[in-house]
């Protein structure tokens, strides 16, 4: 489906580098801004709304909103536009301040060539995507304030995570969900990046730690 995207970043070389991108094997219309004081020119003075805004996490035109504090002000009031930020760190407190905002994506522009599809795909089917390159501890810092690593993970992820702790393979956990193989290595992939996961036997043993009751229920462990 074609989309509506508008490129947020005051550098005009890498807006023209990302929609050189994403016009690869797309048709979307895709516009762009240097500040957010034109991104809202063109949402709310234009009335052109976008279905999808890559922002850069740090804006520095003079007198205009961090890239952040746009983003909160959007997922307020425009909640059902997605956002994924962009940015050249990695540092944890701007992490954990982008997924506060309510934003959709968080990607390095360094990552960007090789997991814009990726990422694409699932922010416009309703999930989260955090780069592939971003540190665990830095992903645990974003989200301290939940009680369980489950916690960490969209609907889909936890569908996955529990068909995966049951002892169900790839083929297995796609057949059930309907899905592609390949969707469910990038979720199975996701999920580890968010647990910290290592090897398949601790979708069991963090499910039985975390006391995730559909799994318990499977292998006949009361709570």
């Amino acid at each position: 489906m074609k989309k509506k995207i508008i490129i947020v970043d005051d550098s005009e070389l890498f807006r023209i580098g990302l929609k050189s991108i994403l016009t690869r094997h797309q048709e979307d219309t895709i516009r762009e801004a240097s500040c957010s004081s034109e991104l809202l020119s063109i949402m709310e003075t234009e009335q052109w709304m976008p279905d999808l805004v890559f922002m850069d996490v740090r804006l520095k035109r003079a007198g205009s909103l961090s890239g952040l504090e746009i983003s909160g002000y959007l997922k307020e009031k425009h909640p059902h536009v997605r956002i994924i930020i962009i940015t050249a760190c990695e540092e944890k407190s701007v992490l954990k301040e982008a997924m506060q905002t309510g934003v959709e994506g968080f990607l390095p522009k360094e990552s960007i060539a090789h997991e814009i599809d990726e990422c694409l795909n699932m922010v416009m089917n309703g999930e989260n995507y955090l780069g592939k390159t971003i540190p665990f501890k830095h992903i645990q810092h974003a989200f301290h304030d939940k009680n369980r690593l489950y916690d960490l993970l969209t609907p889909t992820e936890k569908k996955v995570f529990v068909l995966l702790a049951k002892g169900f393979i790839n083929k297995s956990v796609a057949e059930t969900l309907c899905v592609s193989i390949h969707t469910i290595e990038t979720h199975k992939s996701n999920i580890r990046q968010k647990m910290g996961i290592k090897s398949d036997v601790e979708f069991l043993s963090i499910s039985i730690k975390e006391e995730i009751p559909e799994v318990l229920d499977y292998i006949g462990i009361s709570v």
